[in-house]
């Protein structure tokens, strides 16, 4: 034991072994600026969070939200690769854990957690939306392709269906979906409108 003593000198004091505590007090060591750095919150603190599903854009969302802010000079910017700063998550490309970043804007300082939107994460998910405010919910497209769901539709127009017909859904010039017509279920009064 006192072979190894000797030759861990603290780097700082050099007169103590590591296994023993640094005689050098602190604010010698050059810590002091950090360790006596208050945080002053002069604005209402917000938490923030981007959910949605795997691939709609979360993590890019939140990469160009840092970097409008940064070049604003509300915040310092954060790529899309460190965000998604864990190797597994580097080498699938997907969001496993829950990320975390800061910025300011004039008005509020917010605490944004970019969560993961693979089916598999789900609980990192849950857990890293705990504690939000509020959140953004990315959408990129209303069903991805190679998906099936099931929608239930109150057509702001009388128009004709029949079982079967297949249908296309449309944003101005862009599709949005396909489908095909499975179950016409009857108007109730609440469902009336006075079109009139």
């Amino acid at each position: 034991l006192a072979a190894l003593q000797s030759r861990t000198l603290c780097t700082t004091c050099l007169s103590f072994p590591l296994l023993f505590q640094c005689a050098v007090p602190l604010a010698q060591r050059g810590f002091a600026a950090e360790a006596k750095k208050v945080f002053v919150r002069d604005k209402p603190h917000v938490n923030i969070g981007t959910i949605g599903h795997v691939d709609h854009g979360k993590t890019t969302l939140t990469a160009a939200i840092t970097k409008v802010l940064a070049d604003a000079g509300g915040t310092r910017y954060k790529k899309y690769e460190d965000i998604d700063n864990a190797p597994e998550e580097k080498a699938r490309g997907i969001t496993i854990n829950a990320s975390h970043v800061e910025y300011v804007t004039p008005n509020r300082h917010y605490s944004h957690t970019d969560c993961p939107g693979h089916a598999d994460y789900v609980k990192n998910m849950i857990t890293g939306t705990a504690q939000l405010d509020g959140c953004i919910l990315v959408v990129a497209e209303m069903i991805m392709p190679g998906e099936d769901a099931s929608l239930i539709l109150t057509l702001r127009q009388p128009m004709v269906l029949e079982k079967g017909q297949r249908f296309t859904l449309r944003d101005g010039n862009r599709t949005i979906g396909t489908g095909l017509v499975t179950e016409i279920l009857p108007i109730t009064e609440e469902d009336q409108v006075n079109w009139g």
